[in-house]
């Protein structure tokens, strides 16, 4: 990509992904696979802003960055249903899946050839209520043991909450 169409499509994603926006998930040093075929590398949580130039490190391949789906007034804008399969995934058939059931889901393979399964709202969702609805669509797609984001149906003060690979 270039560097101007990266600058163009950072703030778009940064709105796309809008959840906790005082801090976020670093993994990089991403060079070992597990024997799952998972992708591990070093994970960290930052208490520092997430920013349009952190979504251009990320869109350029050079940091990772993990995003927290539940902002401070438990709310989310985005949530996703990780789906930690690897060598027998068959992407295509979960995409099929989620479009004949009807699930307003986009399917993206995930860095370690898992899947995301991620659910974008045009106005601020109850994470409760979003966390519930996940975890039905997961169930019925057969992966009900899928880990859901966001992790938490509520902040307590001055915590962060999970965050999840963008």
């Amino acid at each position: 990509m270039s560097d101007n169409s990266v600058a163009a499509l950072a703030p778009r994603f940064h709105a796309l992904f809008s959840g906790l926006e005082r801090a976020h998930g670093a993994y990089n040093h991403i060079d070992q696979t597990r024997e799952d075929g998972k992708r591990s590398g070093v994970a960290v949580t930052l208490r520092e802003p997430v920013t349009d130039t952190l979504w251009e490190q990320h869109l350029e391949g050079k940091n990772g960055l993990g995003v927290i789906p539940i902002r401070d007034d438990n709310t989310c804008m985005f949530a996703a249903i990780d789906v930690d399969i690897y060598a027998d995934l068959d992407i295509g058939r979960m995409a099929a899946t989620v479009a004949r059931l009807g699930f307003p889901l986009v399917t993206c393979r995930s860095k370690s050839g898992g899947c995301h399964l991620f659910l974008f709202a045009k106005q601020p969702i109850d994470a409760g209520l979003i966390q519930d609805q996940l975890r039905d669509m997961a169930a019925k797609l057969g992966q009900g043991a899928a880990e859901i984001f966001p992790k938490q149906r509520k902040l307590m003060p001055k915590e962060c909450g999970g965050w999840i690979n963008a």
